[in-house]
């Protein structure tokens, strides 16, 4: 009996999310774990929550703005869309809940996933470079492993690597034209298909790119990652650390770098591992660091949970339509 690949995916991911619960819990004293939870300053977590939200919000704005150009949406709508990604990436494993939103979006526009595309790759462009920025700050303020600095470095080259495709992509080629010809009566649906997502690819690229305003764009973008640090820092005040704003810009930059690889639903195991391997770069015995890790993860999950289902139920998606979701998505 043969078993599919998506099995053995999803069985390694568990794997390496056990894995990684197992080292986190390993050592961890939990007498002196329940005490440093009943000793929380507990009004520090729902400002927390509210910064949270905001980031989010943050986030629909940025979008909305790198998807004008192919198209007008409310910001209701893209803010829907990503609590409806976040969401997805709670219940399922893998992260499908960028193609998710992506999906959504394109669905409320009218508009061909492709088109959505480009304005997603922006978004990530724009926050690996903040996040290249952000290591190279820290730098002079905090001592990083020279591990960090160098996944730095590499993220700082791969998103001058995509941006290069992007440009010439985007720019020197225009030959996938969105028009037909007889030839193409004779090529067959699959490829007919491929040149169809190319043109429009390419098209939204050069949308993007070119009518996006960048200062408004890069404001979103700093704010989107400022409320991280701030809701991280207020987590850490309720937990009883009070530590200056670099620490958990520190933990933040380790984590998203840590879980970028999809991994098991909530990121659970990843998330946790390297949230305490950040926390013990400064010192913080691991006990400490473990349960701060722990809150971490279930305040940030409570507003995904929440209105993530809300957004979920109102965008009228299945779950169902959601394991099958990717090849919808790229058939539009």
């Amino acid at each position: 009996m043969r078993f599919p690949k998506r099995f053995f995916k999803k069985i390694v991911v568990y794997v390496i999310a056990a894995g990684c619960l197992a080292w986190v819990m390993s050592g961890v004293r939990f007498d002196e774990l329940l005490l440093h939870m009943r000793s929380m300053h507990l009004w520090w977590v729902p400002a927390a929550l509210i910064i949270d939200v905001l980031c989010i919000v943050s986030h629909g704005f940025r979008w909305k703005l790198l998807v004008q150009p192919v198209g007008s949406v409310a910001l209701l709508r893209t803010i829907q869309a990503i609590y409806t990604g976040l969401f997805t990436n709670l219940i399922l494993p893998l992260k499908p809940g960028e193609f998710v939103r992506g999906y959504l979006l394109s669905r409320w526009m009218d508009l061909p996933f492709a088109s959505i595309l480009p304005s997603m790759i922006a978004e990530r462009i724009f926050d690996g470079s903040l996040l290249v920025l952000g290591i190279g700050l820290c730098t002079f303020f905090v001592s990083l492993p020279q591990k960090i600095v160098n996944a730095g470095v590499i993220v700082g080259a791969v998103i001058l690597l995509v941006i290069g495709l992007i440009v010439l992509s985007a720019f020197a080629d225009k030959k996938y034209s969105t028009t037909h010809t007889t030839d193409d009566v004779g090529i067959r649906k699959p490829i007919r298909r491929i040149k169809e997502f190319l043109s429009q690819f390419s098209s939204g690229m050069r949308s993007v790119w070119t009518s996006v305003r960048l200062l408004p764009v890069l404001a979103a973008s700093m704010l989107y990652v400022f409320f991280q640090v701030l809701s991280y820092w207020m987590i850490m005040k309720a937990y009883g650390l009070h530590v200056s704003l670099w620490v958990p810009a520190v933990v933040l930059i380790i984590v998203r770098l840590g879980t970028a690889v999809p991994g098991a639903p909530a990121n659970i195991g990843s998330y946790q591992f390297f949230c305490v391997i950040a926390l013990t770069l400064f010192g913080i015995e691991k006990t400490m660091a473990t349960g701060l890790a722990i809150l971490l993860s279930l305040v940030f999950t409570i507003p995904i949970l929440i209105l993530g289902f809300l957004a979920f139920l109102k965008s009228g998606l299945t779950v169902s339509e959601l394991r099958k979701g990717r090849t919808q998505m790229t058939s539009r």
